[in-house]
């Protein structure tokens, strides 16, 4: 910091700049602080966005356990058109510490995920559904206990065959069953 002037007409109108240059340097601070949701954790302040229609996500831990205090997000947000349908998520690997450390599934009307919708807290391997094609995983961690972490797969149900294609959109594939009578 600059030295403070104490004295003359000008010195208090440099210190009432610096005033309000420190209050808004606070107040940036405090708003950057908030923004990020993050406090005391380690945050990946943009989260890891992936594009595919399938692929695999991590908690980043490899062999190793994850680190504490954590705050991680993924977006699953595959191209818009002609393969983008309800998500399959698959947690093939899940090892966390139960009641403490927590991952939870949201849906999303858009990749930006400013609107969420809760789906689950995921609790162990298994797969769930995100109906609009747009997930976003949150995975915290306390500063006690770590444990292994997780591993997740998804597909697009439309590239799984679960959907298909009208060449424009992904709708969903309608088994007709005829009677013989």
């Amino acid at each position: 910091m600059g030295k403070e002037l104490t004295s003359g007409p000008a010195s208090f109108a440099q210190r009432s700049k610096c005033r309000a240059a420190q209050k808004l340097a606070r107040t940036l601070l405090l708003v950057a602080v908030i923004a990020d949701g993050c406090g005391t954790v380690q945050c990946n302040p943009n989260s890891d966005v992936f594009t595919s229609l399938e692929g695999t996500l991590s908690d980043g831990s490899g062999d190793a356990d994850y680190d504490s205090s954590l705050f991680l997000t993924w977006i699953i947000a595959p191209p818009p058109g002609q393969y983008r349908g309800p998500l399959e998520i698959t947690f093939t690997e899940f090892d966390v510490e139960q009641g403490y450390d927590t991952v939870n599934v949201y849906s999303c009307e858009t990749p930006a995920c400013g609107q969420t919708e809760w789906i689950a807290a995921i609790e162990g391997v298994g797969t769930i559904s995100v109906p609009t094609g747009i997930a976003k995983i949150e995975f915290r961690s306390d500063e006690i206990v770590q444990y292994g972490g997780f591993t997740a797969t998804w597909i697009s149900l439309c590239l799984a065959g679960t959907y298909s294609s009208n060449g424009r959109n992904c709708i969903p594939i309608i088994s007709k069953a005829f009677m013989v009578g």
